[in-house]
């Protein structure tokens, strides 16, 4: 065996060095004979002398008739001198020697999430937290960059798990709960592997894919080559390992009272950067199965597409056998878990008419397995306004995601339309998009919140601690605001309602009801609330908004009149009053 170093120069270049193992042989030196294991170690042998004989060299020649004996071969020969047996019939049970096994207690499952009274709870407390979103296709396997990868539950990196490399499951619900959150948002990456990180559009030159890989729906075919290269995809075979994933994960959303959205398309790929198309597997070049877009893809000033006005015609039969079969497909692997719910995709702002074929989907499949499942409706503000107009669409949502549009701060509104295959981002190019506020917040939930009192409604617009209380006071679900030990303070809020005019001068924001409570959140300086419908006297507490923690003593304060406080320590504050 040669030692190479420095410049090349080679020492021991005709030597083999000995011991093969130094394990064997300290053994041998320290027992006094050789160890029976090393007639099942694959030793190779060397010759006997440093210039072999005429004797050695006819023995070498009839061995080299012979195919060298491989690592397979030689287990196989070690399996039949040391064969398996199962056979325990004439094994005494009781000599079988018993190991102690200690006692633990099962771990508690969760109580199922479930909406109530418009708000989404777990065991009657609402589910407060962060919404965590997986990673959109960012990643390398840098170790840089790995520790700072967020979550993506079908991304693989072959041979290694963690965070930025192939998820382990569990470890995505407890880091999920470390960071406050309660709720992941998960959709399809949007390309297989990294080398489409450059945005580039023309096929790959080889097949050399780059890990991590954001695995599909669909199972590749075995036939042609799509853009990256690899062989084009099967719409009609999903894979099997992305949809494990996801009933996997499934599964611990239950056991753990997370809430699992998951997202059934991602608009992404088929709007603004063409790259985002190139490689997506419902595009024609990409699968086997002839859905008759268009190619090549005809790129806007070579480098945008526009390909939603196609993907969303549903005059295209064949293309609608797979929306069909693609959306049953969600259902049919996540119908059967508690804490899951469809949704369509965040950033969906597509037609008002696919929206209502999504939904007529999820309707026969309910009436076909007689299941039930939590539907979130997230579009533009005129879509889901149309939809929630129809009595039978409006039935199917149990959740309105306000997204899309918002309330400026000076009142007006920024509703960009629906279907105009335009994305979020491309109408913020436009108009003037504003910045919203607690007013904006406070108006947008609660009108919602007053017209379908029974749907969830959920504001995803630049969270902030302000923002995420008042969207809770105004009848919100899934905000991000600390908990409050007391849990009075919840069974209480879910008998109140936004109070009408509750905002003065941009003072406070509440909700409220007579005999129970009132919620409010006040800005620096002197509150006045109005008590005089009310009677009786409530027990007062002011919160920290940051921490959730009471701060100062418990209060007396009556009813029946005009009720005049000051904010502690002139800074923002939760005031909770609670009836008897």
């Amino acid at each position: 065996m040669g030692q190479g170093y420095g410049s090349g120069n080679h020492e021991m270049p005709r030597r083999f060095l000995t011991p093969k193992s130094f394990y064997y042989a300290q053994w041998e030196a320290r027992i006094g004979k050789k160890s029976e294991e090393t007639n099942d170690v694959l030793f190779v042998p060397g010759p006997p002398l440093s210039e072999t004989n005429p004797e050695y060299t006819a023995l070498m020649n009839k061995r080299s008739a012979f195919p060298e004996l491989v690592m397979d071969q030689w287990i196989d020969t070690i399996v039949a001198r040391h064969p398996f047996t199962l056979d325990y019939s004439s094994t005494d049970i009781d000599d079988i020697p018993k190991k102690k096994v200690r006692n633990v207690a099962p771990r508690p499952v969760a109580l199922p999430i479930e909406v109530v009274n418009g708000r989404i709870v777990q065991n009657d407390i609402p589910l407060l937290g962060r919404t965590q979103r997986t990673a959109l296709w960012r990643g390398n396997l840098r170790p840089s960059v790995v520790t700072k990868a967020g979550v993506h539950l079908t991304r693989f990196v072959p041979g290694r798990e963690g965070q930025g490399l192939t998820d382990q499951l569990d470890s995505v619900a407890v880091t999920l709960r470390r960071r406050g959150a309660v709720a992941l948002n998960h959709f399809p990456a949007l390309w297989y592997e990294r080398r489409r990180d450059d945005h580039g559009r023309s096929r790959r030159v080889d097949a050399d894919v780059w890990a991590p890989f954001y695995e599909q729906p669909f199972s590749r075919s075995g036939v042609g080559e799509a853009f990256d290269r690899l062989s084009k995809y099967d719409l009609d075979q999903f894979n099997p390992w992305y949809w494990l994933r996801l009933k996997r994960f499934a599964g611990i959303a239950d056991r753990d009272g997370l809430l699992f959205i998951q997202d059934h398309y991602l608009q992404h790929n088929i709007i603004e950067e063409g790259a985002h198309w190139a490689d997506y597997p419902w595009r024609s070049a990409n699968n086997i199965n002839g859905l008759s877009f268009p190619e090549n893809t005809y790129y806007a000033g070579d480098k945008r597409v526009f390909m939603a006005d196609q993907f969303y015609d549903l005059s295209n039969e064949r293309l609608v056998g797979y929306h069909l079969q693609h959306i049953r497909k969600h259902l049919d692997e996540l119908g059967d878990h508690t804490n899951v719910v469809h949704h369509l995709g965040l950033e969906y702002t597509g037609p008002l008419h696919f929206v209502q074929f999504w939904l007529d989907v999820i309707r026969e499949w309910e009436r076909e397995t007689n299941k039930d499942v939590k539907v979130m409706l997230s579009a533009t503000k005129d879509v889901t306004d149309a939809v929630l107009a129809d009595a039978a669409y409006a039935a199917m949502v149990d959740i309105i995601d306000i997204r899309q549009w918002h309330y400026r701060a000076d009142g007006s509104l920024y509703a960009p339309q629906g279907g105009v295959s335009l994305a979020q981002r491309q109408y913020a190019r436009l108009e003037e998009v504003g910045d919203d506020g607690p007013d904006a917040v406070y108006r947008a939930v609660s009108e919602y919140r007053s017209e379908y009192p029974d749907k969830v409604i959920v504001y995803n617009f630049k969270s902030s601690n302000t923002r995420d209380w008042v969207a809770y006071i105004a009848g919100g679900s899934l905000c991000a605001i600390p908990k409050v030990d007391n849990s009075r303070f919840y069974t209480d809020a879910a008998l109140m309602q936004p109070m009408a005019g509750a905002t003065s001068e941009g003072k406070y924001w509440g909700m409220g009801e007579p005999s129970t409570g009132y919620i409010i959140y006040c800005r620096p300086g002197t509150v006045s609330l109005d008590l005089t419908g009310d009677k009786g006297s409530y027990a007062l507490r002011w919160l920290n908004p940051l921490t959730g923690k009471q701060e100062g003593k418990t209060q007396k304060v009556s009813a029946g009149k005009i009720v005049e406080l000051n904010t502690p320590a002139s800074k923002d504050a939760v005031l909770w009053l609670s009836g008897k």
